[in-house]
């Protein structure tokens, strides 16, 4: 039997590791620290004016692009794990679709079969109500001529044996 997937929540994608939310922060704040020690540093050695100091500032740029790059691919892929498990769902409700629809269908063609049936009946009952048959001596109808159907083929099977 399958399990239950109704119960899933598409939240159950954070389940498996940190939020981006709460990694992404992190990742700029490093950036900076890094930036900021980098630039410190290049120019104790170097002395160099301040128009040189914007090449540390594209780096940081070059890094951040990166990073939402790398977040870009993350959240890209949660959102294809969820279509997946949207996709598993859809199919598991087309195939109980196609279970009910054949349920249908047969229980129509039962009733379709019934309706025949006992409209058959009733045409016969109908043809053996309207029967009359007139013999010397009498009248009979419906099932009564039965009875006379039944005497007249015994005299006839006697006569012949």
């Amino acid at each position: 039997m399958c399990p239950d997937t109704s119960k899933r929540d598409s939240n159950s994608v954070k389940d498996k590791g940190p939020s981006i939310w709460l990694v992404l922060p992190l990742v700029f704040v490093a950036i900076a620290i890094v930036w900021i020690i980098v630039s410190g540093i290049f120019y104790y050695l170097t002395g160099s004016k301040f128009d040189e100091s914007f090449n540390g500032t594209n780096s940081l740029f070059s890094a951040l692009a990166l990073g939402g790059v790398i977040t870009a691919i993350v959240l890209q892929n949660r959102e294809l794990v969820l279509q997946r498990r949207e996709l598993e769902d859809t199919r598991e409700v087309l195939k109980k679709q196609q279970e009910q629809l054949e349920a249908h269908t047969q229980a129509f063609q039962k009733q379709n079969f019934e309706s025949t049936f006992f409209s058959l009946i009733n045409l016969h009952h109908s043809i053996v109500n309207s029967l009359t048959v007139w013999s010397f001596d009498e009248e009979r109808h419906g099932r009564d001529c039965f009875e006379l159907f039944y005497k007249n083929l015994q005299q006839h099977y006697s006569e012949a044996n």
